[in-house]
């Protein structure tokens, strides 16, 4: 089963995390963290959202979720004190 987190820094989603059993090594994780940025203002219609360098490891099922969250948030420098992770939906 796929699971998917927000990560939310200040209110504002700055990030999302994916976990999903590897399609091909049997007994493994695989585990994404996309973060993204804000560009651009919405008052002059140049706002975007930009996905920024993302991250993936591969784990042991026997890995927990939150272990591999962890490890991906310092991955992506992203200070793990400074935000909550947000369990969203399973995919």
């Amino acid at each position: 089963m796929t699971t998917k987190h927000k990560i939310v820094h200040n209110g504002r989603t700055i990030g999302i995390v994916y976990i999903s059993p590897h399609p091909e090594f049997a007994g493994h994780k695989v585990g994404s963290i996309i973060p993204m940025a804000r560009k651009g203002k919405w008052a002059d219609n140049t706002s975007e959202i930009i996905f920024e360098n993302p991250v993936h490891d591969i784990c042991p099922d026997s890995t927990s979720d939150d272990k591999i969250i962890e490890t991906l948030l310092g991955e992506a420098a992203i200070e793990p004190w400074k935000v909550t992770i947000v369990p969203d939906s399973l995919v």
